[in-house]
């Protein structure tokens, strides 16, 4: 990404005529390459700096100015601040500036007590987020999608993105006259810093700070990884329709409830009802009342073992009564499979077929398996 210059600069001419109304552009002209010149907004001792004449910044003023600031040890002594990093995703709005206004009088105020003040300008990659729009960008613009262009070129693609809008929004930030540091600008994708969240991360498991375990997680068929929950907007469905999913060619039907049943061991069945039929081959368990301790056959996976558990989640009046469980494919079943002990079948793929976990129904896409599975079921 291109890096902000410190041109040498002369102190703008204050005794010339000013234009007869306010003119922001002639108010704001020639400041900030001045102060960019005199090493303002760097933390270090600016009368240092200042004495200077050629009024940049000299490698060994530089070190002197790094070893003033590690030296004011006091908190008292130092203002440290990082802008929110903006999104690559676009150009900056007014919220934006309103935001880098009120962060700037701050880190002005703080200079002007006396305090060495850092104010850490940078851009975020935005993941997922500046993914869809450079996919966007390319269906509207050469009506090729990722998969096209294949993962080396889009990944090009991407990173050409990234340089053309974190370069404006850095354009951006000082034209509204921030006083950032620009030398210590970063991206957070930079390699020091994402050395630095590994570094993170393995001291914090080393510590028993964290830990890994196996969670149910939103996973994108289409983009093909996980989503973090402020990523996914959850919608109510009211009465059964269809609608579009990404990724399949035919309408979906989704709020219906589809009824089967398992057969009990040594006689007798339970009907339950799914708006996910196609999960029911990841099936474990189907809760009922506490007191039922019946054990189920499995009309695919004859082998499995299949309980009847007692839950207080289930709820007598909705369905049939009975809730099949699949722990690894829905949030509820997750936490009710934890409280069981129940096994965790994964049977979707990344891209959102079958895997091998699936028996006969292996491959097929999950929403053809969706039918398939109905008409079996009534062969049965």
């Amino acid at each position: 990404m291109t890096q902000l210059s410190a041109p040498k600069a002369p102190k703008k001419e204050l005794a010339m005529p000013v234009p007869a109304s306010y003119d922001p552009h002639y108010v704001e002209q020639g400041w900030m390459d001045w102060w960019l010149s005199q090493g303002y907004f760097s933390p270090s001792d600016r009368t240092e700096m200042r004495s200077n004449s050629s009024g940049v910044q000299t490698p060994e003023e530089r070190r002197r100015a790094a070893a003033a600031f590690a030296q004011a040890s006091a908190e008292s002594q130092k203002f440290i601040m990082v802008i929110p990093p903006p999104n690559v995703t676009g150009c900056l709005h007014i919220g934006h500036a309103l935001t880098v206004a009120i962060e700037d009088a701050l880190a002005r105020w703080n200079r002007m007590r006396g305090k060495i003040v850092l104010w850490v300008p940078g851009v975020d990659h935005a993941g997922i987020a500046t993914q869809s729009v450079v996919e966007r960008m390319l269906m509207k613009e050469e009506n090729k999608s990722r998969h096209d262009l294949g993962r080396e070129e889009f990944v090009k693609r991407v990173w050409d993105w990234k340089q053309k809008y974190g370069n404006t929004i850095m354009q951006q930030i000082r034209q509204v006259g921030s006083s950032v540091a620009w030398d210590y600008f970063a991206f957070t994708l930079d390699e020091k810093l994402s050395k630095a969240v590994v570094e993170a991360f393995v001291r914090l498991f080393n510590k028993g700070l964290i830990y890994r375990e196996q969670r149910l997680v939103s996973w994108s068929s289409c983009l093909k990884t996980a989503l973090s929950d402020i990523e996914v907007d959850a919608e109510t469905i009211e009465k059964p329709t269809t609608v579009r999913i990404p990724g399949f060619d035919y309408p979906v039907e989704v709020g219906y409830l589809w009824h089967f049943v398992y057969p009990v061991e040594g006689g007798g069945e339970i009907e339950v009802a799914t708006t996910r039929i196609e999960t029911m081959l990841g099936d474990t368990a189907v809760a009922v009342n506490p007191k039922d301790r019946k054990r189920l056959l499995h009309p695919f996976f004859p082998e499995r073992e299949m309980r009847v558990i007692g839950d207080d989640y289930v709820d007598m009046d909705f369905g049939t009564g009975a809730v099949k469980i699949t722990p690894a494919h829905d949030k509820n079943d997750y936490e009710i499979g934890k409280r069981h002990g129940l096994k965790f079948i994964t049977i979707f793929s990344p891209d959102g077929h079958i895997n091998e976990e699936g028996g006969e129904f292996a491959g097929q896409h999950r929403f053809t398996c969706r039918y398939n599975i109905q008409h079996r079921l009534k062969e049965m």
